[in-house]
C-alpha cells in the first residue's frame, strides 16, 4: 500500500502543470510628464501615497496642481486631461501616464465611470493636490 501511495504521489508530481511564470510589465516610465513637463522629487521626508480615484461619467475634477510627482493607471473607463494652456490628452483603460507637476490642469471622466490608481511620490506634510486657494507658497509654483 505504501508503495502505491508513493507511486501515486510521484506520478502527481511528475505530471503536474508547469509552474506559472511571473511576468513584469512596466506601465509607465519617463523623465518628463505626459505633455513634456519636468518634475522633481521633494527634498523633505519622503512619503509614498497610493490612492484610488473614482470619477463618474461626465464628472469634472476641479482645476488643480500637484506639488509632487505622480503616476496614474486607468483601471476602468477613460479620463481626459486638459492643461490650463489647452493641451489635451485622453487616457483609456489599461493605460498609464506621468501626470503634470506644478501645472494647472483638470480632468473629466469620458465614456463610462472611470477608476484611476494613482501613486504619489510625495513628502510628509506636503499636500498631494492644490486648488487655486491652496497654500500660497506652493500655489505660486504652479503654472
Amino acid at each position: 500500500m505504501q508503495v502505491l501511495i508513493i507511486l501515486l504521489v510521484g506520478l502527481l508530481l511528475y505530471f503536474r502543470p508547469a509552474d506559472a511564470q511571473v511576468t513584469v510589465q512596466v506601465l509607465a516610465q519617463n523623465s518628463v510628464t505626459w505633455d513634456g513637463g519636468d518634475f522633481r522629487y521633494p527634498t523633505a521626508i519622503p512619503q509614498i501615497t497610493v490612492v484610488k480615484i473614482k470619477v463618474p461619467q461626465g464628472a469634472q475634477l476641479p482645476e488643480h496642481c500637484h506639488p509632487v510627482p505622480l503616476a496614474a493607471y486607468v483601471a476602468k473607463g477613460a479620463i481626459q486631461v486638459t492643461t490650463s494652456a489647452g493641451v489635451q490628452a485622453v487616457f483609456n483603460e489599461g493605460q498609464s501616464f506621468i501626470e503634470d507637476m506644478n501645472r494647472w490642469h483638470r480632468g473629466v471622466g469620458v465614456g463610462t465611470d472611470t477608476e484611476l490608481i494613482v501613486v504619489y511620490a510625495g513628502a510628509k506634510d506636503l499636500p498631494l493636490s492644490l486648488d487655486r486657494n491652496g497654500q500660497a507658497e506652493l500655489v505660486k509654483e504652479c503654472e
